[in-house]
């Protein structure tokens, strides 16, 4: 295998995430973890807890600008698939990236529209209230947590119709 073939961290978790089960968990979490290290800026010094968090031998990772672009990618698209584990949709929102807020509000969409989903709708809700009402997709997000307001059920109808309340839905 060359070094262009060789398999990358992001390959290795999106692999495990693909296998389902708490393997897929585990790797979602390092996965966002990884994510999270190289998007939130905090003081030097300050990991805030990721590298416990993430213990050996992933707390000596980091992802280069392309890797993270490349998890991102990767987690849009399988966030886009039929039935993707909770936590990879956690995993995305720790992007902060607009580009993640259609395949979010895609998701939302579809678990909506399925009461034994509640888990997605509620996770893929938080990512576009986080990333999407600031971005330029606001005017899809809003729509979108509007919908969750009227037509979901749970924790996502509970938050989206708290977050226009709050905001007064006109964002």
């Amino acid at each position: 295998m060359d070094k262009n073939e060789m398999e990358t961290p992001v390959d290795e978790l999106m692999g495990r995430i693909r296998l389902g089960g708490e393997a897929a968990r585990e790797a979602a979490l390092v996965l966002g973890l990884l994510i999270e290290r190289e998007t939130v800026h905090r003081p030097v010094g300050d990991d805030g807890g990721v590298d416990a968090l993430l213990g050996d031998p992933w707390a000596r990772r980091r992802l280069s600008p392309e890797a993270l672009r490349d998890a991102v990618d990767a987690l849009i698209e399988y966030v886009g698939g039929e039935t993707p584990h909770v936590t990879a949709v956690w995993a995305l929102t720790k992007s902060a990236d607009p580009r993640s807020v259609p395949a979010l509000t895609a998701l939302l969409d579809r678990a909506l529209a399925d009461p034994a989903r509640e888990d997605l709708a509620a996770q893929a809700l938080a990512g576009v209230i986080a990333i999407g009402v600031s971005s330029i997709h606001r005017g899809a997000a809003m729509a979108a947590i509007r919908r969750a307001a009227t037509s979901g059920s749970g924790e996502a109808a509970e938050t989206a119709s708290s977050y226009l309340r709050l905001h007064g839905g006109t964002q």
